[in-house]
Formats: structure tokens, C-alpha cells, sequence
């Protein structure tokens, strides 16, 4: 479970992340971002009817984007507010963890979220 702060769950929040958001795409994703002014990255996930009617596998497919977030938390750049958002396409639920995460760190790169290598080594 993400911690509370980094949670993202205000109407006028997602307003702006729907109005000026940066945004990358994958197959199976698309992800927003848009700066918070805040000193941590907030978080939201959007699995619609459209992927599985199922509410089991929407739940199963948010429960391992947001896992995979909370390990990668640390790398990813803070002040941010973030929406991941699961396309509807015939083979998402078909996905394996390690495919989610490919995708999903790979739309952190394109949108300059994830913390480069040389950063996590300035902190040690």
C-alpha cells in the first residue's frame, strides 16, 4: 500500500493533471504528470470497465502498478502528482508483472520521473 502521502485524491487535482499534464505512452498505459509543489510524488490509478468487467482483474492489474511503485518509490523524482492510466486493449490482462513494470518504468524515463543512476550514487 502507498503511504497516505503519496496518494493523490482531490477533484481539482485531477483536474489539472487532465488539463496540463505531461504525457507518455505505452501499449497498455498512459501515464500523466504535472508538478505539485509539494516535497513528495502523489500517485492515482485509472483501470476502467472497458479492461475487464471483472472488478478481480481491474483490482489485480491496480494492485501491481501500485506494488511496483511503492518498491520504486524512492527513484522516482519528487514533486510530482501522477496518473496511470490501464488502456483497454486486448492484451492488458494477459500482462505479467514483469511486462507492467517494463512499461511503467519506461513512461517514468520518457517523462524524466525516474532518478538516473548517477543521483543514487550522490546519495550513498
Amino acid at each position: 500500500m502507498l503511504p497516505e502521502k503519496n496518494r493523490l485524491k482531490k477533484q481539482k487535482d485531477f483536474d489539472s493533471l487532465f488539463k496540463n499534464a505531461n504525457t507518455a505512452y505505452t501499449k497498455n498505459f498512459i501515464m500523466k504528470a504535472v508538478p505539485n509543489n509539494e516535497d513528495a510524488s502523489r500517485f492515482a490509478f485509472m483501470v476502467s470497465k472497458k479492461v475487464s468487467k471483472r472488478a478481480v482483474d481491474r483490482n489485480r492489474i491496480r494492485r501491481q502498478i501500485r506494488e511496483l511503485i511503492r518498491l520504486n518509490l524512492e527513484n522516482i523524482t519528487p514533486g510530482f502528482d501522477i496518473l496511470i492510466i490501464v488502456k483497454a486493449t486486448p492484451t492488458t490482462l494477459e500482462l505479467k508483472y514483469n511486462e507492467i513494470e517494463k512499461q511503467v518504468l519506461f513512461c517514468l524515463k520518457k517523462l524524466r520521473l525516474q532518478a538516473t543512476s548517477y543521483k543514487l550514487q550522490a546519495k550513498k
